[in-house]
């Protein structure tokens, strides 16, 4: 059996089972604090709710569960509770992909995760949208982390959002290469 994580997620499959734990001295579970995830995407939104483990919580996501999930890039929130106060603890991107079957004849994508390259290229954009407002906001004004009163905020850098961006690129060209859009890089020229 391998150790949970103690953080999110950066990506994981439809149909796998997904658990991870978080740990907020200032908010411990035990204390009567919940803690939520709110996701969303373009098409989806997911409430996920943590349990109590000691002090700590955790986010355990059957297989069952997440096989009904949407793939698609999500934003989410992190966000402790208790009565009427909320406050956000984190928040970032998790990737869910899509969920595969088949036999040994080939894996297909099946149901509403099938996607064609156009819709592909579509939502990739999409994404490199968001990415860019997300860095434009950063070199504005934004923190990486920051304390008031004893509650704290972490969020991604600078350097992993332009590491997902560079991600995003690659695939915005391969797609456009394989729709036509962008011509490969290396032209190659043959004479008779």
């Amino acid at each position: 059996m391998t150790d949970i994580p103690s953080k999110e997620p950066r990506s994981f499959r439809a149909g796998d089972l997904v658990s991870w734990t978080r740990s907020f001295p200032d908010y411990p579970a035990s204390g009567g604090y919940a803690l939520n995830y709110y996701l969303s995407s373009q098409t989806a939104s997911i409430i996920l709710t943590a349990s109590a483990s000691a002090d700590d919580y955790l986010i355990s996501l059957s297989a069952a569960t997440t096989t009904a999930y949407t793939a698609g890039i999500y934003r989410y929130q992190a966000r402790i509770s208790l009565s009427t106060s909320v406050i956000t603890v984190g928040e970032g991107i998790i990737q869910i992909y899509a969920e595969m079957s088949g036999e040994t004849a080939g894996l297909t994508i099946t149901g509403a995760n099938a996607q064609t390259p156009q819709q592909q290229l579509i939502f990739w954009r999409s994404v490199r949208a968001n990415i860019y407002d997300l860095l434009a906001g950063k070199v504005l004004a934004d923190n990486y982390s920051y304390s008031i009163a004893g509650r704290s905020l972490n969020k991604y850098n600078f350097d992993e959002l332009t590491g997902f961006l560079n991600y995003t690129e690659k695939k915005i060209v391969g797609l456009e290469r394989l729709l036509g859009v962008r011509r490969p890089s290396t032209v190659l020229v043959e004479f008779t």
